[in-house]
């Protein structure tokens, strides 16, 4: 009994280290800009959009939004970066990706306007900061979730696996390795954390 729980939780284990890896050499979008400097929202308000008429509050949102469905600092985010191209995903993952996340984002507002715009219309960050203002106003939103069901969650985990891995040969080897990735979770779980300026705008 005890081999089949350690194969399962090698599978998992194994799994989810395939999937962290893989997913981290993908995502860092910020490693396209190492020379682009971290703007700050001000910054970036004053910058880009102090003369546009647009309401602060409402293209610090939405910069929030972008920053998080692409995971990347949202400092590091220009108007004129295109979707398609400096934002763009790795080929084989579009359909897995962020800017696919906000395509349907704004294809759910447009329809609920009843709008004729099309997403393909949308190119760059600027195009998608106009159009969500244009048809909303945009709802602040909030990534994370309470920390203390979240961590509960984690520790329970945790004490059924001691339990069931205490007889197990390298054991220890084991329960670090699921320690380290709960955290992981945990930390994913909670939401965008240091990539947007707020966490709740």
């Amino acid at each position: 009994m005890i081999d089949m729980y350690l194969a399962v939780i090698v599978c998992i284990i194994g799994g989810v280290l395939f999937f962290i890896l893989l997913r981290g050499g993908i995502l860092p979008r910020a490693k396209r800009f190492p020379e682009r400097e971290e703007l700050n929202p001000d910054e970036f308000y004053q910058k880009y959009y102090e003369t546009s008429g647009l309401p602060k509050d409402q293209v610090i949102v939405i910069l929030n939004i972008i920053a998080y469905e692409l995971e990347m600092p949202a400092g590091l985010i220009r108007p004129t970066d295109r979707f398609a191209e400096e934002l763009a995903a790795e080929p084989g993952f579009e359909f897995d990706d962020g800017v696919c996340g906000l395509a349907m984002e704004l294809d759910s507002l447009l329809g609920q306007k009843g709008s004729n715009v099309q997403t393909s219309e949308i190119l760059t960050v600027d195009d998608f900061v106009r159009c969500m203002i244009e048809h909303g106003p945009v709802e602040p939103q909030c990534y994370n979730t309470p920390i203390l069901p979240v961590v509960a969650f984690a520790v329970v985990v945790f004490i059924v696996l001691v339990y069931l891995l205490k007889e197990v040969k390298g054991a220890k080897f084991i329960l670090a390795m699921i320690f380290t990735i709960l955290c992981f979770i945990v930390v994913k779980i909670r939401g965008a954390g240091k990539w947007v300026w707020h966490r709740c705008c």
